[in-house]
């Protein structure tokens, strides 16, 4: 079984993959719902600029930028889950009693290749003319958020498999510790009392 230390390293690895996944998802939401609260309220020294623009023309083109930002940030990421996710399953493939498990984080690192190479693309290409597209493109669109659709699924799955691996971890290793503690207290117990014991018993009597 991995040392403690051993397990630690791999919680952490799991918690910043896990953690830095959803980070990001929620600052990409957030990226175009602060586009909305800024054309409602421009700001007053842009405010002719926007006017010029429209708004219509506005919002397209803040979209745009945040698109190309987030498209930017998950495939940077994507590169460090690749990473990260062939680190854990050597750390658990060393290990024999947890070589097993690796198929757990080699799973979720597939998962990031086929987002990385087959997804990504694709929703960068679509991305950066989707805000410009005639009401003639629909089918683009609809293409867009499937794909879309697809990329979040895929990132819930494996956000799971990895809770799902680090609670499987934490409990076995929990149980682990339960144990090592009852057959130290058999051993004491079996071995008889101390010098020390025997003295304080003898005072009782």
């Amino acid at each position: 079984m991995p040392s403690m230390r051993h397990h630690r390293i791999i919680f952490f690895l799991l918690g910043i993959w896990i953690g830095v996944s959803a980070m990001l998802a929620l600052t990409a939401y957030l990226d175009f719902d602060t586009i909305d609260a800024i054309l409602k309220s421009p700001p007053e020294l842009g405010h002719k600029a926007f006017s010029q623009a429209g708004p219509d023309n506005t919002r397209a083109m803040l979209r745009y930028a945040a698109g190309v930002q987030i498209v930017s940030r998950f495939t940077a990421w994507e590169y460090v889950q690749l990473a990260l996710g062939l680190l854990i399953t050597a750390m658990l493939f060393a290990e024999g009693s947890t070589r097993k498990l690796a198929a757990v984080p080699f799973t979720m690192t597939l998962l990031v290749a086929f987002q990385h190479f087959n997804i990504t693309p694709e929703l960068t290409w679509l991305g950066r003319g989707i805000e410009f597209m005639a009401p003639a493109s629909a089918s683009l669109r609809v293409q867009f958020w499937k794909l879309h659709n697809v990329y979040g699924i895929v990132e819930i799955v494996r956000g799971l498999l990895g809770l799902g691996l680090a609670v499987f971890l934490y409990v076995r290793q929990g149980g682990r510790h339960v144990r090592r503690r009852r057959h130290l207290s058999d051993e004491d117990d079996s071995a008889g009392p101390t010098p020390g014991r025997r003295g304080r018993e003898g005072l009782r009597r």
